[in-house]
């Protein structure tokens, strides 16, 4: 018979069926550091499911598969329950079941995260849930979570649990600023709490203005609506203003990421003030023109261009080096309007169209209202592919 056991983390968490299910093993197999168990049973230290499928194959008997934590928490037992069509599981205590009971709190709001051996987007999984729970590894580590919160301009609390289970086990509370200057074990797990009270949906208010133009509130829905973050998107603002755009695009989807250059020193400190009062910490804000900075920037799915300064060749040259994206400019003047359109068919772009948005609004003119038109914008899009 095949057993597939969660041995909890190492020192603790083994249930008396698993217990006893590895007492009469014929076969261990596991990571070198689990099969450190009295046993008479023939051992083989295997991680990959190829390689475990292999061996329980070729031997016979009790065939007793050890994973460490719970089998059913970001285990390697998923891939090989896909794999085997017969076998016994037996659970084992998972890391955050058991720094909860050490808390002495619930777990089941937990939103739980790996980022052993895998990519964790920190950031939009703090931003999107109140309390987040990672599990550490290779790359990311205690260190490297607490620097992102830190580097966004978050210093959220956390609890970080090192060696869990372990004689030298620590639980330690702080804010992330305070926790960040230590060290930690490789075998660790961050508990980070973070209420996001931001904001979703922005009026022209809720914004510092100053005497830079601001993209208004009507044509704003219009923009955000063709743009409609995702999670997994990476967008461009190039040239933020006071950030109406690129503030909102954040705030809308936690877990995107999104980049913003302004060059203009006035625009740039607004924007600056407006991210932070309003928490649009997912947003990264560059000092200077767009032309200038995209090397810096992964590649984007979706572009906005709000103010290209006559620039908007030298930006569509770097940008379609950097794979497919969606475009979307806007443009006050017939003149921004047709070199738009121009370069997008020079450049090669697809379901090329324009759009003219003209806002109408009430105005108060002693006792009476009347109707007061803005100026016409025109929305410039295509797709590059």
């Amino acid at each position: 018979m095949i057993y597939l056991v969660g041995i909890g983390m190492g020192n603790e968490g083994i249930s008396e069926e698993a217990r006893k299910c590895i007492a009469e093993a014929d076969v261990l197999i596991g990571a070198r550091r689990m099969l450190d168990v009295p046993s008479e049973a023939k051992k083989y230290v295997a991680i990959k499911t190829e390689d475990i499928l292999e061996i329980l194959r070729h031997e016979e008997g009790n065939r007793v598969v050890l994973f460490s934590g719970d089998i059913g928490f970001y285990s390697g037992a998923t891939k090989l329950m896909a794999a085997l069509d017969d076998y016994v599981a037996y659970p084992g205590i998972s890391s955050p079941s058991y720094l909860a009971a050490k808390l002495g709190m619930p777990w089941q709001d937990f939103h739980l995260v790996s980022a052993h051996g895998r990519h964790a987007n920190v950031l939009g999984e703090v931003l999107s849930h109140d309390k987040t729970f990672f599990l550490t590894g290779g790359d990311t580590g205690v260190k490297e979570i607490l620097q992102i919160l830190l580097d966004a301009d978050l210093d959220p609390d956390c609890v970080v649990g090192e060696r869990l289970s372990y004689p030298e086990e620590r639980i330690l509370k702080g804010k992330a600023s305070e926790l960040v200057a230590q060290d930690f074990h490789s075998l660790s797990v961050v508990l980070v709490f973070f209420k996001n009270k931001s904001k979703k949906y922005l009026k022209d208010d809720d914004f510092q203005r100053g005497k830079v133009p601001m993209t208004k509130e009507n044509l704003r829905s219009v923009i955000l609506h063709k743009l409609a973050p995702m999670p997994d998107d990476v967008l461009y603002d190039l040239g933020s203003g006071t950030g109406s755009i690129c503030i909102s695009l954040a705030l809308l989807e936690p877990r995107a990421r999104v980049y913003a250059t302004e060059h203009k020193e006035e625009a740039l400190e607004l924007s600056r003030q407006n991210r932070l009062a309003l928490g649009a910490y997912n947003l990264s804000l560059y000092d200077g023109r767009s032309e200038e900075l995209l090397h810096l920037f992964p590649a984007p799915t979706k572009v906005f261009v709000g103010g290209s300064s006559g620039g908007l060749k030298k930006t569509l040259e770097q940008l379609v080096n950097k794979g497919p994206f969606y475009f979307l400019m806007s443009a006050i003047t017939l003149e921004s309007l047709e070199e738009g359109r121009k370069l997008l068919q020079e450049f090669g772009f697809s379901n090329i169209s324009v759009t003219q948005i003209a806002v109408t609004n009430t105005v108060k003119r002693g006792d009476y209202t009347m109707m007061q038109a803005e100026n016409p914008i025109f929305l410039v899009e295509g797709d590059y592919a």
